[in-house]
């Protein structure tokens, strides 16, 4: 079904394909709520710059940080969301620099990116990759709750 105006990926790329341009606090004392839907293959992340030292917290891989595994999605659309960072993670950088896996996270950029898996031979469900209604918001303590109910989980 039509959802109205959403952001549509036209290709991939690498280390993130779109960044909020405003920085916000999302630490272990001041957890953040992440939702959005999605259609394609979109993967979501944090960074200090663009793209600077990046955490993919919602991807399709068993990477380091992720918080909420999501698949490709080509035929509905899918929502996400989850807290981040969850009293448990590790909370560090996990790519985009020489120290970035001692660096701690506070102020960060939301960061997207439509994706290919490995295993696809073509980069298809880049161009047919759709993002809305993204929200980022303090994290209250029903949100935790909901996202062990709902089978999130942190990868350490």
């Amino acid at each position: 079904s039509c959802r109205g105006k959403v952001l549509k990926m036209t290709g991939c790329g690498q280390e993130g394909d779109a960044f909020s341009l405003e920085s916000y606090t999302c630490s272990v004392s001041f957890p953040c709520k992440v939702s959005y839907w999605f259609l394609g293959e979109a993967w979501q992340g944090f960074s200090d710059g663009f793209p600077g030292r990046y955490i993919w917290s919602a991807s399709g891989e068993e990477e380091k940080g992720v918080h909420h595994k999501v698949s490709k999605s080509s035929d509905q659309w899918t929502r996400v969301e989850y807290v981040f960072p969850r009293q448990h993670s590790e909370f560090v950088w996990a790519e985009g620099g020489r120290d970035a896996e001692r660096t701690s996270i506070s102020r960060v950029h939301l960061m997207l990116q439509a994706h290919t898996s490995s295993s696809s031979s073509s980069s298809s469900s880049c161009n047919a990759t759709y993002v809305d209604d993204i929200r980022v918001t303090r994290a209250r303590a029903e949100d935790y709750v909901m996202s062990l109910r709902d089978n999130t989980r942190d990868s350490v």
